[in-house]
């Protein structure tokens, strides 16, 4: 009598919520079993709810140690969702994952580390209900890449499938070696048009600087610019951080990094053409842990007398513009007012020269690295 008094009292501690979980996670333990390798239909009309209000309905599959497993939900009436957990288990989530499969769908690979029953849930990633669904298949174990070697100019193409060694279990990954010298100025670039692209580059031995990049190119593209610190072998990982495709990867030894040539002179009422290129002069703009976010620039010099106000144009349809204007002072230009909002993304600088003289014009991109043709012209603004 005293023992059973004592459960009750203990099953009275628990408040309301916690009791509802208990409840929900020994109703979860008893969820429809999925059997590997075989499609299960589902719907998450009337289902259950997880905490914090999704909709999901449960399913439980015993894993052996060591089993590596592909879930796949699909759907066509809503954005599926899927985690898993052990089941009976506390701790929380092992594993979670929202759109790795295609389009909208979820894919959610696991290594299990012990044996035993795991608890998935179906979900939608908003409120919405419908059919679905979902299939756990074994997959082969997976090595880890074999590098590719590779050196300056070097352009390679590669695809990421499900058959992709992956990173975390999650982001499928390519490796990549190439050997540089201390002081190259490296630009790697990742491009693809299936995934958001990320870099990373490390030495190979040794404690050097690690640099990394996720969209540093153009839309999700990934670019790493950097200048070697030490002669060695370098790695670069080539990942996606959302789903399989195809993508390209280019690896480019940039000209030594020098100091700009003689600034070209403005004429006032004359459009000058030009271009940007790896090959001009740079300018650091900030720095990170991740090295500092280099830009190509070129230099120009225009000449007014007291008073005389100018209206400077840069414009490109190949890059986001943007001008600086400053003087030489002894330690390099001094920048005294920029601009890079005029009509579109082009760039548009008023100047009032206090006195007769020459001011200096640093034209560049907002993008790093980013480059190609451009005009640029100076006209005086009545008084």
């Amino acid at each position: 009598m005293t023992w059973t008094t004592g459960l009750a009292a203990s099953a009275m501690l628990l408040t309301a919520p916690e009791a509802a979980q208990a409840q929900s996670r020994r109703a979860d333990a008893t969820a429809n079993r999925l059997t590997l390798g075989e499609e299960t239909p589902g719907s998450l009309s009337n289902a259950r709810r997880t905490e914090d209000g999704r909709s999901y309905v449960p399913f439980v599959v015993n894993l052996a140690a060591g089993a590596n497993v592909q879930i796949d939900m699909g759907s066509e009436d809503f954005d599926p969702y899927l985690d898993i957990s052990r089941v009976g288990r506390e701790g929380g989530l092992l594993a979670e994952d929202d759109d790795g499969g295609m389009g909208l769908d979820a894919r959610l690979r696991f290594t299990a580390r012990e044996a035993g029953d795991y608890l998935i849930r179906a979900q939608a990633v908003d409120s919405t209900s419908g059919r679905f669904t979902i299939a756990v298949r074994e997959r082969a174990p997976i090595l880890p890449p074999t590098p590719v070697a590779a050196a300056y100019g070097f352009s390679g193409e590669g695809r990421f499938d499900e058959a992709t060694p992956q990173l975390g279990e999650k982001y499928p990954y390519a490796l990549y070696h190439f050997r540089g010298e201390a002081g190259d100025r490296v630009l790697i670039d990742m491009k693809s048009d299936d995934f958001d692209s990320q870099l990373v580059m490390r030495p190979l031995v040794g404690q050097g600087r690690e640099v990394r990049d996720d969209d540093g190119g153009a839309g999700l593209n990934a670019r790493i610019l950097t200048t070697l610190e030490a002669a060695g072998d370098y790695e670069v990982s080539a990942m996606s951080v959302s789903r399989e495709g195809a993508y390209t990867l280019s690896i480019r030894k940039l000209p030594a990094r020098f100091s700009a040539s003689e600034p070209a002179p403005l004429v006032i009422g004359r459009e000058i053409r030009g271009a940007l290129s790896f090959e001009d002069a740079v300018v650091a703009q900030n720095s990170s842990g991740d090295g500092a976010q280099l830009q190509f620039y070129k230099l120009f010099v225009v000449e007014g007398r007291a008073g005389q106000t100018l209206v400077v144009n840069l414009k490109s349809d190949a890059f986001d513009p943007m001008m600086e204007a400053g003087v030489m002072s002894p330690v390099g230009f001094a920048v005294a007012t920029s601009n890079d909002d005029a009509n579109g993304l082009n760039s548009e600088l008023v100047l009032t020269f206090a006195e007769p003289g020459r001011l200096f014009i640093r034209a560049s991109s907002t993008g790093e690295s980013d480059g190609g043709e451009f005009t640029i012209s100076a006209i005086e603004r009545a008084r």
